[in-house]
């Protein structure tokens, strides 16, 4: 089982965050001076769950079937759905009208799938990372998910399947022509949905 009581590193030069089992405390190997590849590898390796923005590291701990909590997600439509994962999207800005925008409105106006800084201010979209406590509202539940003592509430099933319903799962590669996504397997955060129901209408 997965302890509260566990140890928090951040790792590499961009600062993820990795989650050990079962040790009290915290290590920030990313300024410490104790910063390896092979300590990247070993933490992702056998750390209980990580927390990534999605840039590359998260491959590592995937590999080795660890579980993973996407936070700050954007580009949306690219986030990996194929593994149990939890995700959280950035905060979506109209800069004309300062509201947030609904997750149709991000696939509806093609921002889901924007990869440059231009694309967003072209579109006048603003993005805001999630605060810290949508972080940690979204790794308290990996940890219960984990320690099978994850409670839903009666909404949670009718919130995850609005989400889904509005995300374009039969997404296809432009590129490539593949498709973006498999089997869904992953979650949006669920703490999120509840306090936001609007945002999946």
């Amino acid at each position: 089982a997965f302890s509260h009581d566990a140890l928090l590193f951040r790792r590499g030069s961009c600062l993820f965050l990795l989650i050990l089992c079962s040790i009290l405390g915290d290590q920030d190997n990313a300024t410490n001076g104790m910063r390896s590849d092979f300590m990247d590898i070993y933490l992702g390796a056998n750390c209980a769950f990580c927390i990534s923005v999605g840039t590359g590291f998260d491959a590592v701990p995937a590999i080795f079937r660890r579980s993973l909590v996407f936070v700050n997600a954007a580009p949306l439509g690219y986030c990996c759905t194929s593994l149990s994962n939890l995700l959280l999207a950035k905060h979506h800005i109209d800069i004309n009208s300062g509201h947030e925008l609904t997750l149709h409105k991000i696939f509806s106006l093609g921002i889901g799938f924007c990869l440059r800084s231009s694309d967003y201010e072209s579109k006048n979209v603003d993005l805001i990372e999630n605060t810290p406590e949508e972080i940690r509202d979204v790794a308290v539940e990996m940890v219960e998910r984990l320690n099978e003592t994850w409670q839903e509430y009666p909404e949670d099933e009718v919130l995850q399947q609005r989400f889904w319903e509005i995300f374009p799962t039969e997404a296809v590669d432009a590129s490539e022509g593949k498709p973006l996504h498999g089997e869904i397997r992953a979650r949006s955060g669920a703490n999120f949905l509840r306090l936001n129901p609007d945002w999946i209408k």
